[in-house]
């Protein structure tokens, strides 16, 4: 999941995936959850 590597690595993750990250809050795939 997107949002484990943000906790993971947040120096790293979060600055080229911030505009991601609200194109990611407005889909709704739990089960990309699931997949990690």
């Amino acid at each position: 999941n997107i949002l484990d590597l943000i906790f993971h690595k947040p120096n790293m993750i979060l600055p080229p995936i911030l505009p991601s990250l609200n194109f990611t809050a407005e889909l709704p795939p739990p089960e990309s959850n699931q997949e990690l």
